[in-house]
């Protein structure tokens, strides 16, 4: 039995489905889905597709790696995991560093500005006159 067929026959018994009715799910018949499972034949597309319909977890099957449970994420922590992804390794070490460090600031961080017609932005202003 191939790597393949074994997480087939786990995936199946997983959802709780007999080889009989996983078969009439994914489209084919009883012997193919037998024949899956003991890596005689090695499944389209399509029956993928069906078999992601009916809760296989296909990414599990073709790589051995669960796909990661995404309920209750927001689209900010979304966009956030993308961004990251994409990122050079500089920006995810200190994107690291910021989320992971022990340290926070302390003492005044206000910035004082003297003088006339001074101005800065990205910051909370105020003026003194």
């Amino acid at each position: 039995m191939t790597n393949l067929a074994k997480k087939i026959k786990e995936e199946r018994k997983r959802i709780g489905l007999t080889q009989v009715q996983f078969a009439k799910v994914a489209g084919v018949q009883p012997t193919t889905q037998v024949n899956y499972e003991k890596g005689i034949r090695v499944p389209d597309a399509a029956y993928l597709k069906k078999a992601a319909i009916a809760g296989v977890d296909v990414l599990y099957i073709i790589t051995g790696q669960r796909t990661p449970n995404l309920n209750g994420i927001t689209n900010d922590e979304a966009e956030i995991i993308q961004l990251y992804r994409s990122a050079s390794l500089y920006v995810k070490t200190a994107i690291y560093g910021a989320l992971t460090s022990t340290t926070s600031p302390s003492g005044d961080t206000s910035i004082s500005v003297t003088g006339s017609g001074q101005h800065i932005a990205g910051r909370d202003y105020s003026e003194r006159k």
